[in-house]
């Protein structure tokens, strides 16, 4: 066939098809086009929807009752009450949460520095960079307020903890002006180090200093010592070298030695709280010129072995003490350290009128029932204003409580034979090991209500109302429950079920041991 030949009719008919196939294609992609621009702009015009209804709501919702009714100020009050103790940290912030209910709550949110004045996070080096750029937004919005600050470290996989780089210390240095109180869980050589590099930076607002780890032979180069009230100092084995001023804490809690301790007694003298966790176990060197007076402290907490923690109490003379809890622990060095002497000494010396005693003992040696509540009791005798009495012994493996202590609850001044014990005993709580008779502990709380009972008048000419007794038992041997008759059981809830419920709450729990 020549070049110039006439297409077959065969090849026309392919080829109007092919035409007729591009065709139909190019109508259907005209058609999807303009499909598609009109669901563009049905899109579009949806979302200017979902705007216009958003705004209607946030509209709807200035209108309500409670937007239009109560002023600004009580909603500030409000968003501060859910913000001050948001300790949740693995949760969002209250802010953020109250910012996502509607634009009037975080325009209020946002605005209202006071809400971020308290900064507690976690710091992680997974996501520092985001936890800092946040950081820096959350310090702007709180203005000009004073700050509270919490940090912790995240726990980490690998056995060196990660310590914040430097400069994160020097970044929140620029507010130290502003800081309230700084608490910091974790050891880090970094801020020592930020501490050192910046010798100007100054505290003059900051009042509670908590800090967590330090080295044996570094300080903390306060080159402008705070003026602070609280301090607290935990897992800390020089937690003295911080060249504070000493005499003008109110509350101090530190871990050391009771050398260290006694050797900064004399300079507590506005101290009201003390908590102390005693090092060691060995008995203390003789001290000078005891007993050391605390004239304003009222609560004292000490722990540790029985070794440390008597012979400290008998070096002190607080006259208005109040609250004592001591949890402390026999040790093997000497385990028979009597313990209770130094507890009777503080009283004699003190004469205080304490009204609180929590008494912790963790004693697993072989030492009998007896010797236990001898020494107790002993205490208990010399402490008769005692109002609200706590006894524990959830870690003693022989100790059980059982009719004879319940007995002394119940002395009176007609049995000249006993001391009087406890004659304001007004709540009283035990945890631990328990075998009492039902008819006991009943006579006990018979005995309790009526003792209670008050025959002076008021200004009025009316009874003074009587005190109400509480009694709680957290026992640990499931088998002395399991051991009482029903009928028994029964009509000794019968029974306390008679007394007023104004003067009289009675708990029985059993705690499964770990």
């Amino acid at each position: 066939m020549s070049g110039n030949s006439q297409p077959s009719e065969q090849d026309s008919k392919g080829c109007h098809r092919v035409n007729a196939h591009q065709w139909n294609r190019q109508i259907v992609l005209e058609k999807l086009a303009q499909h598609e621009a009109h669901l563009t702009m049905a899109e579009i015009g949806l979302s200017d929807l979902r705007k216009q209804r958003h705004d209607l709501y946030q509209l709807l919702n200035v209108t309500t009752p409670m937007m239009s009714i109560l002023p600004l100020d009580v909603f500030v009050e409000i968003f501060y009450a859910a913000c001050i103790d948001d300790v949740e940290l693995s949760k969002h912030p209250s802010q953020f949460l109250i910012g996502s209910v509607c634009r009037a709550w975080r325009h209020v949110a946002w605005t209202t520095p006071g809400l971020w004045s308290k900064i507690n996070i976690i710091l992680s080096h997974k996501i520092y960079e985001n936890q800092i750029y946040l950081l820096q937004e959350w310090l702007f919005r709180s203005g000009a307020c004073l700050l509270d600050w919490n940090i912790k470290l995240a726990h980490s996989s690998h056995k060196a903890s990660w310590d914040p780089p430097v400069d994160f210390f020097f970044m929140i240095f620029q507010t130290c002006h502003r800081w309230k109180s700084f608490e910091f869980f974790g050891p880090s050589k970094n801020l020592r180090l930020a501490l050192s590099q910046t010798p100007n930076v100054q505290f003059p607002k900051l009042k509670c200093l908590d800090l967590l780890g330090a080295t044996r032979s570094k300080e903390w180069a306060f080159r402008w010592p705070p003026i602070l009230e609280t301090l607290h100092l935990r897992k800390n084995r020089t937690s003295w070298n911080l060249q504070l001023d000493w005499t003008i804490l109110t509350t101090l809690e530190v871990r050391s030695y009771l050398k260290d301790i006694v050797a900064h007694l004399p300079a507590l003298n506005s101290v009201r709280t003390l908590g102390v966790d005693l090092r060691g176990s060995s008995l203390p060197m003789p001290f000078t010129n005891p007993p050391y007076q605390l004239p304003c402290l009222t609560n004292l907490q000490v722990t540790g072995g029985t070794s440390v923690v008597g012979p400290l109490l008998a070096l002190l003379k607080v006259p208005v003490l109040e609250t004592l809890i001591i949890e402390m622990m026999a040790v093997a060095a000497n385990p028979d350290y009597p313990w209770n002497d130094d507890f009777i000494k503080m009283a004699e010396q003190s004469s205080f009128r304490l009204t609180t005693l929590y008494m912790d003992i963790n004693i697993k040696a072989r030492e009998a029932n007896e010797d236990i509540e001898e020494h107790v009791l002993s205490v208990l005798a010399e402490i008769p204003s005692i109002e609200k009495f706590t006894f524990s012994c959830e870690h003693h493996n022989y100790y059980v409580l059982a009719n004879s202590f319940i007995r002394h609850l119940c002395l009176s001044s007609s049995n000249p034979s006993r001391p009087v014990h406890l004659p304001n005993l007004c709540y009283f709580e035990y945890r631990g090991p328990l075998d009492v008779e039902l008819e006991v502990l009943y006579s006990m709380i018979e005995y309790k209500l009526n003792s209670l009972q008050s025959n002076t008048l008021t200004s009025n000419g009316t009874p003074v109302p009587p005190k109400k007794f509480e009694l709680k038992f957290v026992y640990s041997n499931i088998h002395w429950y399991r051991d009482q008759d029903p009928d028994a059981l029964h009509v000794f809830y019968a029974n306390l079920a008679q007394f007023d419920a104004n003067t009289f709450s009675f708990e029985l729990v059993w705690d499964r041991p770990d």
